[in-house]
């Protein structure tokens, strides 16, 4: 049986099914432990392998500068995640790994040669268009409240990345987009935004069986996931991410086999 032992610093809310996959991983012979605080450390204990992070601590992580960072943390500016190695802590964002991790595990057939459709200009949606180019995606869609914030966010991802084919619209014009997707990812609250939501599902803007992974999910039960699924697109929900995250992390830490990932149930 191998071990891992993470703290988590933020509210038990924000990191969910913990115990589910604790007793999941122990179908890898993994020994899953955790232990819960509400404000960062002030020393790294080496009691843990790992500590994972909730907003805010994610900014104060990156900010104390824990060793040397990549680019992408550079850029993004926060660190989700805290690992040891070697004596020393090292930062990683591994939401990166888990939006990765998600979408191979969920939709191993995801045609890179349709464009990519991402809802929203966050933090969230940058590291998602990373993971979508680096997957072989070469033309996107991007929407934003207005024309001007997409228009933003166009000229931002412009500067990294040269020869890609980027569509900006707002989002008022989702509605007019043609079947050409195959996969769209939404960053944004749609609670808030019923409009968005109402055009959303009419999912003309995706090609034969796509893939929807939708940020702000908190269940099933969520109106794009729900009818997603009923019309048998695939589906990565908040809580699916959320998991993925966890074993992102776990695997900074011990060896998972990709291939069994598929024995747990609650993937």
């Amino acid at each position: 049986m191998t071990n891992a032992k993470f703290l988590y610093v933020g509210t038990k809310n924000y990191f969910t099914n913990l115990e589910i996959l604790k007793h999941n991983l122990k179908n890898l012979n993994i020994n899953f432990e955790f232990e819960f605080t509400d404000c960062y450390p002030e020393k790294l204990n080496t009691h843990f392998d790992g500590i994972r992070l909730a907003e805010p601590f994610q900014n104060i992580a990156f900010q104390k500068k824990i060793s040397k960072v990549n680019t992408l943390i550079s850029r993004i500016g926060i660190v989700d995640f805290i690992y040891q190695k070697n004596l020393n802590w090292w930062p990683s964002l591994i939401l990166k790994e888990a939006l990765h991790l998600a979408i191979v595990h969920k939709h191993q057939n995801l045609s890179s040669r349709e464009r990519a459709l991402i809802i929203g200009v966050s933090i969230d949606s940058k590291i998602a268009f990373d993971v979508l180019v680096l997957m072989g995606f070469k033309s996107f869609t991007i929407v934003g409240e207005s024309q001007e914030e997409a228009n933003e966010f166009k000229s931002s991802v412009q500067t990294k990345y040269f020869s890609l084919d980027i569509e900006a619209i707002s989002s008022d014009k989702v509605i007019l987009l043609p079947g050409v997707h195959s996969i769209v990812v939404n960053t944004w609250n749609l609670n808030k935004k019923s409009d968005l939501l109402t055009d959303l599902l009419y999912f003309n803007y995706l090609k034969g069986k796509g893939l929807v992974l939708h940020f702000y999910s908190d269940d099933e039960k969520d109106p794009l996931i729900s009818e997603a699924n009923a019309i048998q697109e695939k589906t990565i929900s908040r809580l699916d991410l959320l998991i993925f995250k966890e074993i992102a992390a776990l695997r900074y830490i011990i060896d998972i086999d990709e291939s069994k990932l598929k024995s747990l149930s609650i993937l």
